[in-house]
């Protein structure tokens, strides 16, 4: 799969979604404001989680979910981070299984 330095610009014109960001993102198959919005903030940042252990924090899956909505990730409700934090952890014990 060729990816065009336009794919790379769509990432980062989200709102939360900064270079590195977004190259982990198309590394991991996220490759499209449309693909994010497909797979979802949790899935796409389990894959993110899983290629780069090290550099990708929770924090990440609330800004997936503010791009997607089109929103600063600082103005998700508590609830809303809240579920996101509980779908990954459910999402990560399921892949330890």
């Amino acid at each position: 799969m060729t990816i065009f330095r336009c794919d790379i610009e769509r990432l980062v014109a989200l709102k939360n979604i900064a270079a590195k960001s977004a190259g982990w993102m198309v590394d991991v198959g996220v490759d499209t404001p449309e693909r994010l919005a497909e797979l979802g903030a949790v899935e796409t940042y389990c894959r993110m989680k899983a290629a780069y252990p090290r550099d990708v924090s929770l924090c990440a899956v609330w800004a997936l979910q503010g791009a997607i909505d089109g929103v600063a990730s600082v103005h998700l409700d508590a609830e809303v981070k809240q579920a996101l934090k509980n779908a990954v952890a459910d999402r990560m014990e399921h892949r330890e299984s």
